[in-house]
């Protein structure tokens, strides 16, 4: 599956932008909490994967960023 991130990111923002009495600092904390939940989820389906298949380090906090915005998109 491919995900424009951006895109994905900047309607996560528009979406937050839309809860009353938050503000930018907000928006972060909010990204970063339900990342930082995401990430256990994450890095156990990763771990399942092949070792020809395992992503770099970074890969999984970047996947757990963009569910993040995939979540609060779609809430």
């Amino acid at each position: 599956m491919f995900t424009d991130r951006s895109a994905l990111a900047r309607e996560a923002m528009a979406a937050l932008r839309e809860l009353p009495q938050a503000e930018e600092e907000d928006y972060k904390i909010i990204v970063q909490v339900l990342a930082s939940r995401l990430l256990s989820a994450i890095k156990n389906e990763v771990d399942n994967l092949p070792d020809d298949a395992q992503p770099n380090t970074t890969e999984p906090s970047r996947l757990s960023r963009d569910a993040a915005h995939w979540v609060i998109r779609e809430v």
